[in-house]
């Protein structure tokens, strides 16, 4: 027993063994230690004395019949030593409060018992070994902690500790440090062998409710297995660091890429908007919740919120497959302190006003559903609410004030819904859970309390694996020695690209529909460009990707590579018959761009994102035909770029020994079927969007009955492409052969965006021209346009300005061939 007690972080202080008379059998205060303690009997006396004791005593204990005990918690001390009643059981229940609790110490311990006065003894004698307070502090290392058991591994600290002082991430060893206050300060440690132990199931000392899952338990025990705490030197200033809104974390990294600046005057301003756009665009947000101290609540409190946004923001939430990309949430950091002893030390006044104003702009649920005033959850990190306020007690519960720190994408708005419509926990209701409601309030807390330590991100464990395609990492622009509030909070839009392929049978219709949908969501059209049959690397690249992501499996492959075009046979040419397969390529960009065409795109099979009633640009039958394929990850979109750069740069600058001529195929009707041309050029850049440019004239050509068979479009200078010299040759040798078509030759040529299609059809020629009418019905202004106006200039200006045709019934030959 006692060595169960130690493990616990509780010691002994008393030990007495008496024979007390009637008379002093009867003085117990409490009903059951009078029921359980017989006159002229034995009895033992136990004197235990730690951190939140009765409740862990009570926990130890057990049901107070060992019958009970034995069937409801065999682990109990009444169920292993008790006998076969609750006469026998090995202790009586303890007193259900604290001041209970001292009132039966001065009984057994306050010295002998006076026969003529036993309910009050005269001169007592103190029989008890009380250590005097000390501070301590413990380094916690082990594995990186997991969001699933965090609350458990702290509530289990905060139960055992002491007065726990502050828990922050040590700026020099980058290693979670707790620093607290209790009686003999650390030697409990020794002994304690349950100090980071979730707290017991039927912990009774708050008003949470402690998860009693068999697969939470075993997670949790598993996680404080891995986990150990030493203890350390105590911090200077206790650990209690603040940082200043004007000031900034003085990290070297932090003044070379001045990403730190003033939270104040103008530049705030511009910083704030930025990170709102940047937020709106499918950047993660940071969302800090606060729980105001409760004193013997706390640890419980703290399970509970941890337990309760993990089960509803956790990989383990009811998202519909698809719908998930890049959508996870991760727990950032903890932060615990205690707000009365952060005050008497921190001697920086300017970083105490900056964390009490960011710590005012939090709100509660009582504020966001507007039953109370914004002003009514002031001074919530001490402890005293609205409630304690009214009735003027000014009393609050104690203990240390949490901070969490959580990012993921709309993660402030989704939490805001959770607590106001959702979220049965009665500490949340009742005002004791507060979160910042923006992400400028979000930043300004982050800076004063989370910012200081550079190990944040090191000591936490991502929710899922960076190469899972709902974690955010996975796409998230890694910038070497960015500190980690830069890369929390942007201050400017980093525009990222991306590559989406479309395929058939359905290239023209999913063209339209995704060209319209990237201009809806921000997206700028980088180039597009028809291509043939992939190569075999670039389909390998593409098709393990989706095997990674689960949307295909590896046996998948040979129906796979059939639907993007086929392998070469032994013996044929890379460039034999490409001619009968046509593919788009998109080139995107957008802040997060590769992250949120991903979410567009939704699951792999067009059947599971219908079923889920998700609206996604893939439509077909099956994973294998779904009309898109996209990148899902950074290191995909830099392979397909380079993969694409690859094909299209050679194709920019067609090269012969003679003079280029098209052929037609023997099966097609040479006199109905013409090939006709029209490049356009943007004039006004700034006006027009290349999106809605090229999808307004895709579809002009093919409602009008064109197959558009050759497709260049690119928007001026990029620095993922390496265009070829012979392309400005090329350009200038056609405008001479065509001097209608020297002004658009003259602004591709200085960069402008620039896009040309080659198409056949019966009566190409007028087509293309009531094409342009359309287009210019849509885009009225800032175009110009060339199309040959008959069809013996438009077969030589194809040939001229293309090496090659796809699923056309024209093809490209030499003179000489």
């Amino acid at each position: 027993m006692l060595t169960e007690l130690e493990s616990e972080g509780l010691c002994l202080a008393g030990l007495r063994l008496a024979t007390p008379d009637f008379a002093a059998a009867q003085a117990p205060a409490a009903v059951v230690q009078r029921g359980a303690i017989r006159a002229g009997e034995a009895v033992l006396l136990l004197a235990i004395r730690g951190p939140h004791a009765l409740g862990l005593w009570r926990s130890l204990l057990g049901p107070t019949d060992p019958q009970l005990a034995r069937r409801t918690d065999p682990s109990s001390l009444n169920a292993r030593f008790g006998g076969e009643s609750r006469d026998e059981a090995l202790a009586p229940a303890p007193p259900s409060s604290a001041a209970r609790a001292a009132a039966a110490v001065v009984w057994a311990f306050g010295g002998r018992v006076d026969a003529a006065s036993p309910s009050q003894p005269s001169g007592p004698v103190h029989a008890l070994q009380i250590s005097p307070l000390r501070t301590y502090s413990l380094e916690i290392s082990g594995p990186p902690l997991a969001f699933a058991t965090t609350g458990a591994l702290l509530g289990g600290l905060l139960l055992r500790a002491g007065r726990l002082l502050n828990f922050a991430v040590d700026a020099t060893s980058g290693k979670l440090v707790a620093t607290a206050l209790r009686e003999g300060g650390g030697d409990f440690l020794a002994s304690c062998e349950n100090l980071l132990a979730a707290p017991p199931s039927d912990f009774q000392g708050g008003s949470g409710a402690a998860v009693t899952s068999p697969t939470f338990r075993s997670s949790a025990a598993a996680a404080a297995a891995a986990t150990s705490a030493v203890l350390c030197k105590v911090p200077v200033n206790l650990g209690l660091k603040l940082v200043s809104q004007e000031n900034g974390p003085t990290t070297s990294a932090a003044h070379q890429l001045q990403a730190l600046a003033p939270l104040t005057g103008a530049g705030a301003e511009m910083a704030d908007v930025a990170l709102e756009e940047a937020c709106r665009l499918g950047e993660p947000e940071v969302l800090i919740v606060g729980l105001r101290p409760r004193g013997s609540e706390a640890p419980l409190l703290l399970q509970s919120v941890i337990e309760g946004i993990f089960a509803k923001f956790g990989p383990q939430a009811s998202v519909p497959a698809g719908q998930d990309v890049g959508r996870a949430v991760d727990l950032l950091g903890v932060r615990l302190f205690d707000f009365d002893v952060l005050t008497s030390l921190e001697s920086d006044g300017e970083a105490l006003s900056a964390a009490l104003a960011a710590l005012r702009r939090f709100r509660c649920f009582s504020q966001i559903v507007r039953r109370s005033s914004d002003e009514s959850s002031d001074g919530w990190w001490t402890g005293v609410g609205e409630a304690e306020r009214s009735h003027g007690t000014g009393i609050c519960g104690g203990g240390p004030t949490t901070l969490l720190c959580l990012r993921g994408e709309g993660i402030i708005d989704g939490f805001r819904t959770f607590l106001a419509k959702e979220w049965k926990l009665a500490a949340a209701t009742a005002g004791d859970v507060v979160f910042t409601p923006d992400v400028r309030a979000a930043r300004r807390a982050y800076r004063a309390f989370f910012s200081s330590g550079e190990g944040i991100g090191k000591t936490f464990e991502a929710t899922v694996p960076s190469n899972d395609l709902r974690s955010t990492e996975r796409f998230a622009l890694s910038i070497p020695g960015m500190p980690s509030e830069a890369s929390c909070f942007p201050r400017r839009l980093t525009p990222q690209l991306t590559v989406a392929v479309l395929f058939p049978p359905s290239v023209d219709s999913t063209l339209y529909r995704t060209l319209a949908a990237v201009e809806q969501q921000g997206f700028t059209l980088v180039a597009a460009t028809a291509c043939g049959r992939l190569p075999d690397a670039t389909a390998r690249l593409l098709f393990d990707q989706e095997v990674a992501d689960e949307h295909l499996s590896a046996s998948d492959w040979p129906a796979f590579r059939e639907a993007t075009g086929g392998s070469v046979d032994q013996g044929q040419e890379e460039d034999d018959d490409e001619g009968n397969f046509r593919c788009i390529w998109l080139v995107l960009s957008r802040h997060q761009a590769v992250k949120r065409l991903a979410q567009l795109c939704g699951h792999g099979n067009p059947l599971v994102n219908q079923q889920h009633l998700h609206v996604s640009l893939r439509t077909g039958r099956d994973s294998i035909r779904n009309g898109i394929r996209c990148a899902t990850s950074c290191a995909s979109a830099e392979a397909l770029l380079a993969a694409l750069a690859r094909e299209v740069a050679p194709r920019l600058a067609p090269t012969g020994t003679g003079r280029r001529q098209l052929g037609v195929e023997a099966t097609a009707n040479e006199q109905a079927l013409e090939c006709g041309l029209v490049a356009v050029a943007v004039n006004q850049v700034d006006d027009i969007s290349p999106a809605d440019l090229v999808r307004e004239l895709h579809h002009a050509l093919v409602d009008r009955g064109l197959a558009v068979i050759g497709l260049q479009f690119i928007s001026g200078q990029q620095k993922w492409l390496e265009v070829p010299p012979g392309r400005a040759e090329l350009l200038a040798g056609f405008a001479k052969a065509r001097p209608a078509a020297s002004r658009v030759i003259e602004l591709a040529s200085s960069g402008k965006p620039f896009i040309v299609a080659a198409c056949e059809g019966p009566q190409a020629c007028t087509h293309v021209r009531a094409a342009l009418a359309s287009l210019f019905a849509a885009i009225p202004k800032g175009l110009e346009t060339y199309a040959p106006a008959l069809s013996k200039e438009a077969v030589s200006d194809v040939a001229c300005l293309f090496g090659r045709l796809f699923d056309a019934k024209h093809y490209v030959l030499q003179a000489d061939d």
